[in-house]
């Protein structure tokens, strides 16, 4: 299978903005449980509280958006770069056993055991996963049958 110079499979932007106004809607309401449980332990409303957790809320929402826009999986003839959340790792051919679709996402096996996670491609369409984990594994035993035939 010839690879073109990169494929490259990252978070679609509609999905990023879904997930900020959940956790957005998450933050704020967060911020009224723990103004609630102030006045239930007899203490007053403190608004400048709530304004501090909503500060530090958007600040970490940023963040993990920063961090959601990156994600990406980029597929080369030297290997795969893998970007998730907070980790960051390239991949040569000749490291990995096989793709495998784990239940949200797919999931690199490499041939010392470990496993890593893809987390670019995940549930949303569940046909693409299945195809790109075959593509990719046509790849890996592409590249290991040429090892093993002599020149």
């Amino acid at each position: 299978m010839n690879l073109p110079s990169t494929y490259r499979f990252s978070v679609r932007p509609f999905r990023l903005i879904l997930t900020v106004i959940a956790v957005a809607a998450a933050g704020t309401g967060l911020v009224e449980i723990g103004q609630a449980f102030r006045l239930a332990l007899g203490g007053e409303a403190d608004p400048g509280l709530g304004a501090s957790m909503a500060g530090c809320g958007m600040l970490l929402i940023a963040v993990l958006c920063v961090r959601t826009a990156n994600v990406r999986l980029d597929v080369n003839q030297r290997g795969i770069r893998v970007v998730n959340l907070f980790h960051s790792e390239m991949v040569p051919w000749d490291r990995i056993r096989r793709f495998l679709v784990g239940g949200t996402l797919i999931i690199v096996e490499l041939d010392d055991g470990k496993v890593l996670p893809i987390v670019a491609v995940q549930r949303t369409n569940p046909g693409r996963r299945f195809r790109l984990a075959d593509e990719l594994n046509a790849v890996v035993a592409e590249r290991r049958s040429s090892r093993r035939s002599p020149p």
